[in-house]
């Protein structure tokens, strides 16, 4: 035991692990070093919480806080959601895409949110991405590579709680190449067919299906790129085993909202050529819940039998989407920068 700074702080080592714990305003917290990580753990009214710093940047949620209603128009956003004529998670979810910059949405919408919209880029043997050649460079001088990097600079309308601030400078990175995946195989007989079985599960639960809403832009760091690319079936095996920081939200393939966070947090990884690579991906995201740390295997009933499809780190504000099934992703491009 010591007594540093007029904080009081407890040490011991259990089975050859370094423990601390301090007591601040009340609170029980721990931390714990593994593996070079730094960890935390609190427990809030009998529930336990983890919270993972990466580089300095975390996130634990709002901690019934009361004063994160006023962030982002949550308050107003709620209210409007408990009023709407459509169920308030469908109304809140919606609410999402205020938190980006409008200039985002509109290159989000010119580039569409279904696996149809994405073929009529295709120049693959009648645009049906069965060639060998599953990679194809988007000329400089498009619209198309325009608002690929639109997507990748963007600013958020509300700030991030990941990698904030400096986005200037993120701005200011250079983009080497775009290139197209053009896949048929795994865009038509996995994406495709996830998303119209999603779809029907929505109607079952009085839910239209609406692009832009249960499908999102997002952005995933891996040096599996290629791998992901190639593959004839689906890209993403998101429960065959965690990934970096995959215990903090739950099980399943981490994507982040903004490129900056997936470049800035470490997850790109450099590609042949030694620059980083971020693929540029397509999710259908369906109706998300909160994620958990503790949460493994299938997602909590929403409606009668139908699950979640997918889980985010808030409710009110998503920078982190988490998918749990193999079908519910595509990589559309691949992005690299320097």
């Amino acid at each position: 035991q010591r007594r540093v700074h007029g904080k009081q702080w407890y040490q011991r080592r259990v089975h050859g692990k370094q423990w601390y714990q301090r007591r601040v305003h009340g609170k029980q917290w721990y931390q714990r070093r593994v593996h070079g990580k730094q960890w935390y753990q609190r427990r809030v009214h009998g529930k336990q919480w983890y919270q993972r710093r990466v580089h300095g940047k975390s996130r634990t949620g709002d901690a019934h806080n009361q004063m994160t209603l006023l962030l982002g128009d949550c308050l107003p956003r709620l209210l409007d959601s408990c009023l709407a004529q459509e169920p308030p998670d469908v109304h809140m979810q919606r609410s999402w895409q205020r938190m980006l910059a409008p200039s985002r949405v509109e290159s989000e919408k010119w580039l569409g949110y279904t696996p149809d919209s994405l073929r009529r880029f295709w120049v693959s043997a009648g645009q049906r991405g069965r060639d060998s050649q599953k990679l194809f460079e988007v000329g400089r001088d498009t619209e198309e590579f325009a608002r690929v990097a639109h997507l990748f600079h963007a600013t958020p309308a509300v700030p991030a709680a990941y990698c904030h601030g400096n986005y200037e400078a993120w701005s200011a990175r250079p983009i080497l190449r775009v290139d197209r995946v053009e896949n048929g195989e795994q865009e038509e007989d996995s994406f495709k067919a996830y998303v119209n079985s999603l779809a029907h599960s929505l109607e079952h639960q009085q839910i239209l299906f609406e692009p832009g809403v249960h499908t999102k832009w997002a952005f995933h760091g891996t040096s599996a790129v290629q791998s992901i690319v190639d593959n004839p079936t689906t890209g993403f095996i998101p429960l065959a085993k965690g990934g970096r920081g995959a215990t903090l939200w739950g099980s399943g393939t981490y994507f982040g909202r903004d490129a900056k966070y997936v470049g800035e947090g470490d997850f790109a990884q450099p590609g042949p050529d030694g620059h980083p690579q971020v693929l540029v991906c397509l999710l259908a995201c369906g109706m998300a819940t909160l994620g958990a740390g503790d949460h493994h295997g299938v997602l909590p009933i929403r409606q009668g039998s139908h699950r979640y499809d997918s889980t985010v780190d808030s409710l009110s504000n998503p920078e982190i989407f988490v998918i749990q099934h193999p079908g519910a992703v595509y990589p559309a491009y691949v992005v690299t920068y320097a």
